[in-house]
């Protein structure tokens, strides 16, 4: 998803993307392109106030990343008892 959304979201949408989204501006492209594909399907910002934006816990080793894919744990998971990656995923 974050290539998708790197090769999706220009440059110049994140910079202008507190005009495009006011209402819980997205930080990541790949948060703006979820919120444009949300957008798409729901087009009123009363939609937009219903979406509980998910924040994973600082404890979690987590940036702002909306996929959770960054959480600590995740990354754990695909690694065997040495800490090696295991079947190509890191």
């Amino acid at each position: 998803m974050k290539d998708q959304a790197a090769a999706t979201i220009s440059d110049e949408q994140m910079a202008n993307r507190h005009e495009r989204f006011p209402l819980e501006t997205p930080d990541t492209k790949e948060a703006y392109w979820i919120r444009q594909i949300f957008e798409h399907h729901f087009p009123t910002e009363a939609a937009a106030k219903t979406a509980v934006r998910w924040v994973p816990k600082q404890e979690w080793g987590v940036s702002s990343d909306p996929s959770g894919r960054a959480v600590s744990i995740h990354t754990a998971a695909y690694k065997d008892g040495e800490g090696k990656v295991v079947n190509g995923k890191h």
